[in-house]
Order: C-alpha cells, then structure tokens, then sequence
C-alpha cells in the first residue's frame, strides 16, 4: 500500500512504523542529525516556497522560460508523486490539524535525500545544457533543483540524506504554522511581489492567469499547514501530481 491511513490506536502497526522503528535503533549522531521516531516525529514540507524560490530565479533570469525554472524547483515533489504511485517510497497519515500533524513521511529516500538530490539535478542540468546549449543555465537549473532539499530541511525535520540511513535533519519550522507564514509565506510574498513588479505580461489575459495561478498556490500551501487529513490517501499521489503538473503548465 503506497498511502495509508494510521491513526496510531492499538494494533498491528503498518509495515512502514515498523521498519522505521528498526531503523531508528541504529546509532545516529545527536545534534541535527537525528533518529527517525515516526511515531514522535511528524513531517511537512515547503510548498509556496519553493514556487517563490522558481519566481525569484526567473526575476533574475528572465532569458530562461519560467516553466523551466519552476519545474527545476519542484522537482522533486514531481518525482515524490511519481514514486509514491509505483510504491517506491511511502506516507501514512494520521490525525491532525495542518500536514505537519497529519502527514508522517517514513520513506522518501530516493526523492527527497540529499544524495539523489544532487542526482536528480545533473539529471535536469544535463538536460537542460542539450536542450538551450547554455551552461549558465544548466548551472542555474542545477542549483534550482538542489535547492528544494536546503528549502525542506528549513521547514522540515526528518528530510534524509541518502537512501538507507536514518539519519535525517531539518529545523521543523512547519510545527508552527505562525513562524510557516512568517518565514514561507514572507518569502512567497516577497517573490509575487519582485516578480510581479519587474515583469509585464502581453495581454490581459497573461496578467488573468498569472494571478488564478498565484491565488490557487496560494490557497494550496494554505491548506497544508491548517487543512485536515485527506479523506482517501490512496488517491493523495495521483491528485498531488495533477495538481503540480497543472501549476507546471502554468508557469510556461
């Protein structure tokens, strides 16, 4: 089961609790670096940041299309979908107010670890060097893309860093949904604001779309940090990436 619903009463624990707990026995160093307990440590990540951060790179690079440079920034949210649908990696879900209570992530090594990460960005880069044969901008999508882990870990607690370990790090910033406005949505407001003033869509239906799109992320990251616990989590994977692959299409 790729998605499951857990609300941690008595019982036979899923599979995931399970080898998390296992894992989390081995001897991790304190500090940052720290053990998986995913029945004590829940999980959130950065959503409107990682637009704002794709919205700031286009301010700044307007040579290169803003689909590209917003893709580059989620990324690895794309793959997480992706890999949640084949049961590579796996969530479960419990209740909670806001997704840093209700979603617990136990398995996204191959997604959201620092070393396939860095994979994933020469992946893109490369990609983006045979396509637009500019290595400025294949260096820009690089650090694009390597850039989503350093946003989570902020928001985060347990964001890994390389398949099979437990050891993981982060600042859990999203526990506060206070200091998640302030930090993710100052930096969300500050990007709309940079970019809305520096570029000038052609028409005014560019100008219509750009705002649904910036209002529907808007209401989106909302719904994270102070939404419920979604009603089916087996269909969680295949609407969260409909959804990103909509906002993709909407940044080109």
């Amino acid at each position: 089961m790729v998605c499951q619903a857990y609300d941690g009463s008595p019982g036979p624990r899923p599979l995931t609790t399970r080898l998390a707990l296992y894992a989390s026995r081995r001897y991790i160093k304190r500090g940052l670096v720290r053990r998986l307990a995913p029945e004590r440590i829940l999980a959130g990540f950065m959503f409107a940041g990682h637009y704002a951060i794709g919205l700031l790179a286009g301010r700044s690079q307007p040579q290169i299309n803003l689909g590209t440079l917003m893709l580059a920034a989620m990324l690895c949210d794309l793959l997480w979908c992706v890999f949640l649908l084949l049961g590579i990696e796996r969530v479960t879900y419990q209740q909670g107010l806001g997704a840093a209570n209700y979603l617990a992530t136990w398995s996204i090594p191959y997604s959201h670890s620092l070393a396939m990460v860095v994979v994933w960005a020469g992946f893109f880069a490369a990609c983006a060097l045979l396509m637009f044969r500019d290595r400025r901008a294949a260096a820009i999508v690089f650090f694009l893309v390597i850039s989503h882990w350093f946003a989570d870990i902020v928001t985060d607690r347990n964001v890994p860093l390389i398949p099979g370990s437990s050891a993981a790090v982060g600042f859990n910033v999203w526990r506060s949904i206070p200091a998640t406005l302030a930090i993710e949505g100052g930096l969300w407001l500050v990007a709309i604001v940079l970019y809305a003033t520096s570029t000038k869509p052609r028409t005014f239906a560019g100008t219509y779309v750009f705002w649904v799109g910036i209002a529907l992320i808007t209401a989106l990251w909302y719904g994270n940090i102070a939404g419920l616990p979604p009603p089916n989590p087996r269909v969680v994977p295949f609407v969260t990436l409909c959804l990103f692959l909509i906002l993709t299409g909407w940044s080109f």
